[in-house]
């Protein structure tokens, strides 16, 4: 198990040994995280636990799921509120010169990569992550942005 995932895999190699990797990606690391303006915690980071292996049909498969806790800002009281976003990931490698339309009926997204290639893994991450961001954040229960709204008006009052 490693405490940061590194960048850069060869991920074929991993699929053959059939490994795991497991730990985490700062966000400093993901720019396009870092300066998206929804997210207020620039100091956060990503947990990633990924299995590589072959399926039950020899398909190339990278299976796993990721979690952040994200701080954005509710769309109904305008308040920070913490996130917590989880996603799982599905994919299977495809040699870029493949048909990618054969794997329309799969239940994995195909990702191209030529044999040689190395996969760069803080940008794969970092594009679930960024699939993963609600549209519009808000408190799950809208008496959570009510409290903060009859807080917000007591402390104008008393002023």
């Amino acid at each position: 198990m490693l405490a940061y995932l590194p960048n850069e895999i060869s991920p074929w190699q991993l699929i053959k040994s059939s490994s795991t990797l497991e730990g985490e990606i700062l966000f400093t690391n993901m720019p396009r995280v870092i300066t998206d303006k929804e997210v207020l915690n620039k100091t956060g980071s990503v947990w990633a636990d990924l299995k590589f292996g072959y399926d039950n049909k020899g398909i190339p498969i990278i299976q796993g799921s990721i979690r952040a806790n994200v701080y954005f800002t509710c769309q109904r009281c305008l308040q920070p509120m913490d996130t917590e976003i989880s996603s799982k990931i599905a994919l299977c490698l495809v040699y870029e010169d493949t048909n990618i339309d054969q794997y329309d009926k799969l239940l994995y997204e195909p990702i191209a990569c030529n044999a040689i290639d190395n996969l760069f893994l803080w940008d794969l991450i970092e594009d679930e992550l960024l699939l993963s961001f609600p549209i519009a954040p808000k408190h799950m229960q809208q008496s959570n942005c009510l409290s903060e709204k009859i807080s917000s008006i007591r402390n104008l009052n008393n002023t």
